[in-house]
């Protein structure tokens, strides 16, 4: 292996780890209320405010989804300038999604308890964890389509991330066990798990998220090509 191979992996190498721990900084940063109420308080008995301030978590995984597409499409490790960008332009779009996710996340948790137990439980629990499940998949999917194509609006994007969070099973179900595991990691190690893991399972959820959406980008980015052939002509 010659010095240019060798200096060429290592600034892959720690530009992959500026990209993780930066966005890791920002994301703390960005989202510190849902953070504090974790480290602060039982979630137990926390669960109402922190479904309150859950929603600030959306445009902050958007800036994050923008981040790392900065990175793999342009090889940019302009990771602050990306990311305050990103938030800055998802924000006022994405903060409606965040509470609506919130929102049905309280009706789904409250719905458990009440029927956990009770003879209807066995017939219930599945419709809600089903919801649950199409909820967290429109979440991310829409999330992701809003950060590659600024022209598509909230409601597009979430129809859109329900229909291919859907087609894209197998993505959605690699993203799904991500997000269990980084649950139950937070319930279990909050510090640990703030310092070392939401970018790392953010970017896998970015990834799997984009691959379930990719024939439709190409598709777009086709037709964008094909529109700006005809005027040029």
């Amino acid at each position: 292996m010659n010095d240019n191979s060798f200096a060429s992996i290592f600034l892959k190498i720690s530009g992959v780890a500026y990209l993780i721990l930066m966005t890791d900084v920002l994301l703390t940063a960005f989202t510190a209320p849902v953070w504090l109420l974790v480290f602060l308080t039982p979630l137990n008995q926390s669960w109402l405010l922190l479904a309150i301030v859950a929603p600030l978590l959306a445009p902050a995984i958007g800036a994050a989804f923008v981040t790392f597409d900065s990175f793999v499409t342009d090889g940019s490790t302009a990771v602050v300038r990306a990311f305050v960008k990103g938030w800055g332009r998802l924000a006022r779009r994405t903060l409606p999604i965040g509470a609506a996710a919130s929102a049905l996340g309280v009706v789904i948790g409250v719905d458990l308890a009440a029927v956990s137990g009770s003879s209807w439980g066995a017939l219930t629990v599945p419709v809600f964890v089903t919801a649950g499940v199409l909820g967290v998949v429109t979440l991310f999917t829409s999330l992701a389509i809003m950060a590659v194509r600024a022209d598509v609006g909230r409601l597009q994007a979430m129809k859109l991330g329900l229909v291919f969070g859907i087609r894209g099973g197998l993505w959605s179900l690699v993203s799904l066990g991500v997000l269990a595991l980084f649950g139950w990691m937070v319930w279990h190690s909050p510090t640990l798990t703030l310092i070392a893991a939401p970018a790392p399972v953010l970017f896998v959820v970015w990834f799997d998220a984009r691959r379930a959406v990719a024939g439709w980008l190409e598709q777009g980015s086709s037709l964008a090509q094909r529109q700006e052939s005809a005027w040029a002509r």
